[in-house]
């Protein structure tokens, strides 16, 4: 969140078996480990909002952001997992986007968007660490800078992660009846999981792509009018966006899926497909071609299940 011209407000997760009045250690967004005291009146979600000041705060531009990719093979980006680094990550993700930090001589590598730093081991190996004093100290070459664009982008990224929750805001949860629903069904219907004002800015964010032309497909004028060829494959500066994202990580989806797979076991999602389903004339069905059916996740490393939020009224045959 931003805070006034001294510095800015950020949302932390009080550890389970501290208790109010307790000192807890926390570091903010830049590396830098603060502390606070946990109040009287700490939410059930155990979420406390602590003020970051200016001069712990510094600017995006202060500092240089990279993507580090493989000498050998420049499709390998370093990637960070939830657990664990490896190559092959994709470049200008929030994954893959690391923040270089020069100090008295002293280079270390930050990764904004998990909170860590990267620590060589003694066999050379590396893993992901919390504390800037465990982190290992780095010698830095420039060997190819990109333009302003490629720059702008990459802020971009960590300023999108950065404005969104780093835990769920809500504490729904699924009803017994409807976790068995999944189980044997494979799916549930959670109406009103999604405010009105998340879906409405989702929706004027897509509108203004559409007006921009970044839907992804073709107009085209026929005998039927003018109408799109495709389904809306937005780029990825649509589906990166605060506002589709919110879908998930500010609404009580976050919640209700961690009700069902366990609490704090879901990396937060990054991005959002888009997918348009453009009106059929009134009165009209139109099944989907049987070539469409596929398993969701099928190719992808990593996949726990999927949400779609439905964006304008639907009716259901």
């Amino acid at each position: 969140n931003n805070g006034d011209s001294k510095g800015r407000t950020m949302m932390i997760r009080v550890p389970s078996g501290v208790s109010e009045g307790q000192e807890i250690r926390f570091h903010t967004p830049e590396g830098v480990e603060m502390k606070a005291i946990v109040p009287a009146n700490l939410p059930a979600d155990r979420n406390m909002t602590v003020f970051v000041s200016s001069t712990h705060s510094p600017a995006v531009g202060d500092h240089m952001y990279v993507c580090l990719r493989s000498a050998g093979n420049p499709e390998n980006c370093l990637h960070m997992g939830e657990q664990s680094i490896s190559g092959g990550g994709v470049p200008t993700t929030s994954e893959t986007i690391f923040r270089i930090e020069k100090k008295l001589g002293q280079t270390k590598i930050y990764h904004p968007a998990s909170r860590r730093y990267l620590h060589v081991t003694p066999h050379g190996n590396l893993k992901p660490v919390s504390s800037p004093a465990e982190a290992s100290t780095f010698e830095h070459h420039t060997i190819n800078a990109k333009g302003g664009r490629h720059m702008q982008k990459v802020h971009q990224v960590i300023q999108n992660e950065m404005s969104l929750p780093s835990r769920p805001v809500h504490t729904a949860k699924l009803s017994r009846e409807e976790i068995i629903q999944f189980r044997d069904h494979g799916y549930i219907v959670a109406r009103d999981a999604v405010s009105q004002d998340l879906l409405e800015d989702a929706l004027r964010k897509i509108n203004q792509a559409i007006e921009k032309g970044q839907h992804g497909g073709t107009d085209v004028i026929d005998a039927n009018g003018l109408h799109s060829d495709g389904e809306g494959r937005f780029s990825k500066d649509v589906r990166l966006a605060p506002e589709i994202v919110s879908l998930f990580r500010r609404s009580k989806v976050w919640s209700l899926v961690e009700s069902l797979v366990g609490p704090e076991s879901l990396v937060p999602p990054k991005w959002g497909q888009v997918a348009l389903r453009y009106p059929l004339p009134k009165g009209e069905i139109q099944p989907l071609p049987r070539c469409r059916y596929h398993i969701d996740g099928e190719f992808l490393p990593r996949f726990t299940l999927l949400v779609g939020v439905v964006l304008s009224p639907w009716q259901v045959y």
